[in-house]
């Protein structure tokens, strides 16, 4: 297992390589375990590529662009936001997310990993791309957004989705309550209906 880093800050990270914004002032490597601790304001990844093993994640973090993977467990706990909003985040790992996870754009990655959220999941219009099988246990809204990819989508609580919303080659398992609204809501895949639609 490598280092466990500790990425509590005082400024907003905007560039991984500037390392005065890591608290080890260490710039994560690959291979390593990161600590995202309890702090005020966002944590920003906007570029480059981290593989960490593990990942604990006690503030909000948003992956603006590059590639940020996860490999062993990542754990967002229940006062912390996950926002992907551009860039890439996932990887063959195990990620729960406790409250919120915002996918506002970019591709949710890691064929054989798997993500669960447990609180509340906001699907925003326009592209995305899950690869990753992600399980939602919570409250989803999907309105106009054009979802695609190859990972298996798992609707254990309620989720509406809007106009457009899951058009790609994603498999969709509703075992929870699923309200379709709008115009070619569900384009691409045929849900596997086990709940309520």
């Amino acid at each position: 297992m490598g280092d466990i880093l500790d990425l509590s800050h005082t400024a907003t990270i905007t560039d991984p390589a500037r390392i005065l914004n890591w608290k080890t002032i260490l710039v994560p490597q690959d291979g390593e375990d990161a600590t995202l601790a309890d702090a005020t304001g966002v944590i920003d990844y906007t570029t480059g590529t981290t593989a960490l093993v593990n990942l604990a994640a006690s503030e909000d973090l948003s992956v603006d662009g590059g590639t940020l993977t996860v490999s062993g467990i990542g754990t967002f706990d229940g006062t912390s936001t996950l926002t992907l909003n551009g860039g890439s985040f996932g990887g063959t790992g195990s990620i729960t997310v406790a409250d919120q996870f915002q996918f506002i754009s970019g591709t949710l990655s890691g064929s054989g990993g798997s993500m669960v959220v447990n609180g509340t999941t906001t699907i925003a219009a326009g592209a995305k791309t899950i690869d990753k099988d992600l399980t939602l246990t919570g409250t989803t809204t999907a309105t106009n957004a054009l979802v695609a990819g190859i990972g298996v989508l798992t609707n254990q609580g309620s989720w509406t989705l809007t106009d457009r919303s899951i058009a790609g080659s994603n498999t969709l398992a509703n075992q929870g309550n699923l309200t379709a609204e709008g115009s070619n809501v569900l384009a691409g895949p045929t849900p596997t209906n086990l709940g309520r639609r």
